[in-house]
């Protein structure tokens, strides 16, 4: 049984003269569902058209109705934030976005934990495992070397937040180690637009030690200068040497969609660094490249993006993201913990997107964040494995059913 006036459990009790209503919303052998979300008045599309992407059919007080709920391309230009666990759930909703940005002409760019073969396969996207023949760099870019068009600057200043970010170095060692990554560049022949030679992640763990025992320097800041970048910088020039020692990209065009899945090499450590290498020079390339449309340039991806947008962060992250969306370059937040991401980031979001979790305290952050009620978190904790919750800045979230995605 369905109850569709708006009453709580309890009160639905009272209406049946039934002596008991436990949380659980099962009352004397009824099915009682709470559906606290009902179809806001406004809506940013009523159908799917050039301009909009459609995720599924919007449902109002848990029931389907004739609108689709359809997402304006614009608003990818902003941070896209999609949360819970890996399914096929949240396997729909990126298919449905990466496609409609497809045929919308718009480039994008994934970077996966994870095995996507079938997201790969059913875009038509090129596909890029790198835990496999490391000696053959299908991305034909290299991640420590700027995009064309890129000032050497510009690209310092967003590596220097990405190591911070990574190794979880405070703002105290921001100076030292962007001294470090200068020495570096410089070394090889890069000084303001001059183009130089290959940089090594060894040539740069070599300065950092180099930096860190300057005697100016105090023994605490050395000491984790050393032992929280240096030697994890080490470790991973072990592993990805191959990857990270090719020849500088004269120029790059993203003309197919594009899957980097990282797999597993190393240590957790090196493949999050590596991920966030990645996706710090698909988004300069993006806001450097030739923009095809007005609204959004592209958009890059990332899986597990909490190990890049931790919190608490002094890193500058958060700058960096809004320098990246006012140049109409998207931002999109993949992952099962939005309760480790940063505030500061994902308070800006233009879109969040919710599938089945269990984890109680990643609702709670992502309930408060969109401002959803005591009942609507508690409706969120029961989502399906074919219903998603959408909630756009400015409009009221609402629940939306998926295709059967088993």
């Amino acid at each position: 049984m369905r109850l569709r006036a708006l009453a709580t459990v309890a009160e639905a009790a009272g209406a049946f003269r039934l002596p008991v209503a436990p949380a659980t919303g099962n009352i004397a052998g009824l099915d009682v569902r709470d559906e606290p979300f009902v179809l806001p008045l406004a809506l940013p599309h009523s159908s799917p058209g050039a301009s909009a992407i459609e995720i599924g059919t919007l449902l109002d007080r848990g029931v389907p109705v004739t609108a689709a709920c359809a997402i304006p391309v614009a608003t990818f230009s902003g941070i896209t934030q999609i949360f819970g666990e890996v399914s096929a759930a949240r396997s729909h909703v990126l298919k449905q976005v990466f496609s409609g940005l497809g045929g919308a002409g718009i480039p994008w760019v994934l970077i996966s934990a994870d095995d996507n073969d079938d997201l790969a396969c059913s875009l038509n996207a090129h596909r890029v495992k790198l835990d496999e023949g490391l000696g053959q760099n299908d991305l034909a870019i290299q991640p420590l070397l700027p995009p064309p068009g890129v000032p050497l600057a510009r690209f310092v200043d967003v590596l220097l937040r990405v190591l911070l970010a990574v190794y979880g170095l405070d703002a105290a060692a921001a100076t030292l180690l962007r001294q470090a990554l200068m020495e570096t560049y410089q070394a090889a022949g890069w000084n303001g637009q001059e183009v130089g030679g290959m940089i090594r992640i060894t040539d740069l763990a070599e300065r950092v030690e180099v930096v860190a025992r300057q005697s100016y320097v105090p023994s605490e800041m050395a000491a984790a200068l050393y032992t929280r970048c240096a030697l994890p910088l080490r470790d991973m020039a072990a592993t990805y040497v191959r990857l990270l020692a090719l020849p500088y990209t004269a120029s790059f065009s993203l003309e197919r969609s594009l899957v980097v899945e990282t797999g597993w090499l190393g240590s957790d450590l090196s493949r999050s660094l590596l991920r966030a290498f990645l996706w710090l020079w698909y988004m300069l390339a993006l806001t450097a490249a030739q923009a095809v449309s007005s609204t959004l340039r592209g958009i890059v991806g990332l899986e597990e993006a909490h190990t890049l947008f931790g919190t608490p962060t002094t890193t500058g992250m958060p700058s960096a993201v809004a320098s990246f969306i006012s140049n109409n370059a998207g931002v999109m937040l993949i992952d099962e913990r939005p309760d480790l991401l940063d505030l500061d980031i994902t308070s800006r979001a233009k879109m969040t997107v919710v599938t089945r979790t269990a984890n109680g305290v990643a609702l709670e952050r992502v309930a408060t964040s969109i401002g959803a009620s005591p009942r609507q978190q508690g409706r969120m904790a029961h989502l399906s494995a074919t219903e998603a919750l959408i909630a756009l800045r400015g409009i009221a979230p609402v629940l939306v059913a998926l295709p059967d995605c088993s």
